[in-house]
């Protein structure tokens, strides 16, 4: 397996991994994230925050996150399911992610509810 196979595999895991919580939020009707780059620090919302943060845009930002990981999966060659080097890698960029996620957005819900 070539150096590029590997990289696919890894980033496949990590667009994976994003489209996770822009689902669950988006369909829990939930706002998602609550602190970005994109946001402003002003109390009151913009119209283009109230459009690209809300819980439709969430589903369908995850729904494209997923899209372009699995097509980069598939596009990258021989991709098999099963206790193989592809399955690890693929899974090392999920779990990186993931936890890169669950760190970061934990944090900022507890400074926010201190639980």
């Amino acid at each position: 397996m070539g150096f590029i196979e590997v990289l696919a595999y890894f980033i496949s895991g990590a667009f994976i991994a994003n489209s996770i919580p822009h689902i669950v939020n988006g369909t829990s009707g939930k706002k998602f994230p609550e602190k970005s780059p994109f946001k402003k620090t002003s109390q009151k919302e913009s119209r283009f925050e109230i459009i690209f943060f809300s819980p439709i845009a969430n589903v369908i930002w995850g729904v494209c996150n997923m899209t372009i990981g699995f097509v980069i999966l598939n596009c990258a060659g021989g991709f098999r399911m099963g206790l193989t080097s592809d399955t690890f890698i693929f899974l090392a960029g999920f779990t990186s992610l993931a936890i890169f996620l669950a760190w970061n957005i934990g944090k900022e819900h507890y400074k926010k509810n201190g639980t």
